[in-house]
């Protein structure tokens, strides 16, 4: 019997797992529910000079748990009211200070707005950590330090807090090689944002 790599088992029972729940969740739950669990039609990407089409293939499942907010639309997030704009491509982003940053392959930069409805601060470094997954499974890290200029810039008072009954804003931010087509972005424990 061939061996099978840990890697391949974990991404085959992953797929399990979400296509079991995306059932059960059809089965069992509302239609909305439903909804939010199936993969989304794709979204293009606003490109510099066209429109990138963000996934034509099949995309892997984003994790059903999560409540998910679609680019282009506005959702809720435990506590937190998410508006997700519009997703852009770029090679270019400006420093916080003087000169770019330049993306190794090209940026794709998704502003998100959102509103603390709960009744403590919220922090939006977690934000921070948010992975983004293309088409084909792979995953992707944010260019950190672009996504903090990118965030920062522009405000005279940013802060990593939202207070209560307060909004805030961060952009996301990731270096990913040209061919690449995006699905979605996970920000762990709080919401994925579908392309």
């Amino acid at each position: 019997m061939p061996e099978v790599s840990e890697r391949l088992l974990r991404r085959a029972v992953k797929c399990v797992v979400a296509g079991a729940a995306v059932v059960l969740v059809a089965a069992c739950g509302s239609q909305e529910e439903a909804r939010r669990a199936a993969p989304a039609p794709a979204r293009p990407i606003q490109e510099i000079g066209g429109v990138y089409d963000a996934s034509p293939t099949p995309a892997p499942f984003p994790n059903p748990t999560l409540p998910q907010v679609q680019v282009g639309e506005t959702g809720r997030a435990g506590d937190l009211e998410l508006s997700v704009e519009e997703a852009k491509a770029a090679t270019t982003a400006r420093k916080l200070f003087s000169g770019v940053h330049r993306a190794q392959g090209r940026f794709v930069i998704v502003p998100v707005t959102m509103k603390n409805l709960g009744k403590e601060p919220f922090s939006m470094l977690e934000f921070m950590e948010a992975t983004l997954t293309d088409v084909s499974g792979a995953t992707y890290n944010q260019a950190r330090e672009v996504a903090s200029d990118q965030s920062i810039r522009g405000t005279s008072n940013f802060n990593w807090e939202i207070n209560p009954s307060s909004k805030g804003k961060v952009v996301l931010v990731f270096d990913l090689p040209k061919e690449v087509q995006p699905s979605f972005i996970t920000v762990e424990g709080i919401a994925t944002i579908r392309f």
